[in-house]
């Protein structure tokens, strides 16, 4: 889980998110105010379109069974 990446960052419109480990993941997108804004559970990559998201700082959760490990990504 760890080694799971998040890129680009900084965003436009794109945020990928690659799990090279191909276990079972689950996503949240927070926004600042630790509202959950997105989530998704996936086993090796996602593509999110955050186009319609307005600038600023945001914040993914990544857990698998036993962990939890957040991100922080700034949207454009």
């Amino acid at each position: 889980m760890s080694k799971a990446k998040l890129y680009p960052n900084p965003i436009i419109n794109d945020l990928i998110i690659n799990n090279p480990a191909n276990a079972d993941l689950f996503i949240q997108l927070i926004n600042m105010n630790g509202s959950i804004i997105k989530e998704e559970k996936i086993n090796n990559s996602a593509k999110w379109d955050l186009s319609e998201l307005n600038q600023g700082i945001y914040l993914v959760r990544i857990s698998d069974e036993r962990n939890s490990i957040t991100r922080k990504f700034v949207k454009q």
